[in-house]
């Protein structure tokens, strides 16, 4: 197979797989993987670049992107490389359309803490107008669970509390899947949310029940495949970065009928009323910083000793790189987590596996899910960068466990690029959790950076 991570052109990638009798979205035949040039990472001081194939919404310099309530101008203010909210003005609105999606943001509440509760450091990031990702300056600040940073407004807390101090800049990564309508306006797939939030996965492959709502469930309506883009005005001067856009394929292997029945279930068993004070609210977890794990990761390996690997493989520890020949497992096991690899060198046949299932590989094509689907992008840098990956993998889960029944689900971002997306074959095991494991059959890899979170459900 020809390096497609080094190409610049289009390759295709041809996969006639049946899995369990399911076509995966991402799996047809003559698929071409696009290549994308990954972005830089934003640091304190400076955003950093968007990928090759994104859409800059805000590049620090002016609002030509966007306008505001009645299509009138923008009225925020723009001043050293940000937007910022000016109170009684109005929201701002992206002038291009969008449906699936992935999409980059960088917000700071403001330094001088004003306020409590909802009133500290309010926005919305609200896709389509109608889906709205929190966000509140919620930094030893109670409020309302389903009204907290990165939560799905009026539904569903983020799994984690992570929010950095007031005056910081923040990042969310989005993935964005929309809802479908039929005839007559009936909805016929709802819409599904992934969330990362400084790095730490707050949402994955969450359904949503409808759009925002405050107090009162709204039900979904239906509305055009596009829409625009919407940064709220709640009357507090947050600050907005870095802002950009990666339309997504809309073929995304979720079957219309199951997910369907998935949103019914869920929303009928549900225990909370919509901003329930009641609800606990999500447990406080330190985000990393400067690539360092966040504070509930288990660190597998940062640059010591193999302590939380169990013995098998040739492994040694070389200039605070990790070096495999063969394969390496976890002590510890995993069921639904967040996996985080940084690595260097050309891979011949090395690769991340879940439940002794799923093999997410970082040869080439890099991110394809072995003998199940390719990438959606190959996001490479070159063979002498340092790669930078996080996997969120979901296992299957049957109705027996009090949840309607669903697929496993795995997410990749590769270099900030995501690359995967997909739903996967499978029934569900009697073994919920099992150690991951690493592999590189050329030693040719030097791993370092590697940790892994569970994820609370």
């Amino acid at each position: 197979m020809p390096n497609l991570c080094a190409t610049r052109e289009r390759m295709p990638f041809r996969l006639s797989l049946l899995a369990s009798g399911m076509l995966l979205g991402c799996c047809l035949a003559g698929t071409e993987v696009p290549v994308v040039t990954p972005g830089t990472e934003s640091t304190p001081e400076l955003p950093g670049r968007a990928p090759s194939d994104a859409t800059v919404l805000f590049d620090g310099r002016d609002l030509l992107k966007w306008v505001g309530d009645g299509n009138r101008p923008a009225p925020w203010k723009v001043a050293n490389g940000y937007m910022e909210v000016v109170p009684d003005t109005s929201s701002l609105w992206t002038k291009e359309q969008f449906g699936d999606c992935q999409l980059h943001v960088e917000w700071a509440a403001p330094a001088q803490v004003q306020g409590d509760g909802q009133g500290r450091g309010n926005s919305g990031v609200i896709l389509m107008g109608r889906y709205e990702v929190q966000v509140l300056d919620c930094y030893e600040n109670a409020t309302y669970a389903d009204g907290g940073a990165a939560a799905i407004y009026g539904q569903e807390p983020p799994l984690v509390n992570c929010c950095r101090k007031p005056g910081a800049w923040q990042e969310y990564d989005i993935v964005f899947r929309r809802p479908h309508f039929g005839e007559g306006g009936k909805l016929t797939k709802p819409a599904f949310l992934t969330v990362f939030h400084n790095g730490v996965v707050v949402h994955h492959d969450s359904v949503l029940f409808g759009p925002m709502s405050f107090e009162t469930r709204q039900h979904y309506q239906a509305h055009p495949d596009k829409q625009p883009l919407l940064l709220q005005n709640h009357g507090n001067p947050v600050r907005y970065r870095n802002l950009w856009i990666r339309p997504l394929s809309e073929e995304d292997g979720r079957d219309s009928g199951a997910a369907l029945e998935r949103c019914q279930t869920e929303l009928a068993s549900w225990p909370w009323k919509v901003n329930d004070t009641q609800r606990p609210r999500p447990p406080v977890v330190a985000p990393g910083a400067e690539g360092s794990p966040p504070a509930d990761a288990s660190v597998l390996f940062e640059g010591g000793n193999l302590a939380q690997w169990a013995a098998g493989a040739a492994a040694k520890v070389s200039d605070g790189s990790l070096v495999v020949k063969g394969e390496l497992r976890t002590k510890d096991a995993f069921g639904d987590c967040q996996v985080h690899v940084e690595w260097t060198g050309s891979a011949k046949r090395a690769g991340l596996r879940f439940l002794d299932r799923y093999e997410v590989q970082l040869d080439d094509p890099l991110a394809a899910i072995r003998r199940l689907c390719p990438p959606l992008a190959l996001a490479a840098r070159g063979s002498r960068q340092q790669q930078t990956c996080d996997l969120v993998f979901s296992r299957a889960r049957s109705a027996e466990e009090g949840r309607p029944g669903r697929h496993a689900h795995l997410t990749v971002l590769v270099n900030g690029v995501l690359v995967q997306d997909a739903v996967l074959p499978g029934v569900p095991t009697n073994q919920p959790a099992r150690p991951v494991l690493l592999r590189d059959d050329a030693g040719s890899v030097r791993f370092r950076n590697v940790w892994a979170r569970e994820l609370a459900r």
